[in-house]
């Protein structure tokens, strides 16, 4: 009895799809741990005052008020602080907006 060719080449597509996706969920995973890494590097490197507001009010909800009280800084400084690290911290992370992975 000869082999059905056709079975043969389903298995084999569907083994190259796996392997296809395999690499591809790879290399997604290390996309995200590189910006991960590159978000905590950048977030690092600032000064503790803009390090902690940036960090209680884009990751822990807090509001702009609350944040400058706990850190004793005029209210009107807050709002800039803060938009001069999320402008830093974009910046810093250009690289990874041409990346296929969103």
């Amino acid at each position: 009895m000869i082999p059905d060719a056709n079975v043969d080449t389903s298995r084999d597509r569907n083994r190259i799809a796996a392997m296809v996706n395999s690499i591809a969920n790879l290399e997604r995973d290390c996309t995200r741990a590189l910006l991960s890494q590159a978000i905590i590097d950048a977030i690092l490197s600032w000064p503790e005052h803009e390090r902690r507001l940036f960090a209680w009010v884009h990751y822990d909800g807090w509001s702009l008020e609350k944040a400058a009280g706990a850190l004793g800084l005029d209210l009107a400084q807050a709002p800039r602080m803060f938009e001069v690290c999320d402008g830093s911290l974009r910046a810093s992370l250009r690289d990874f907006s041409s990346s296929p992975f969103k």
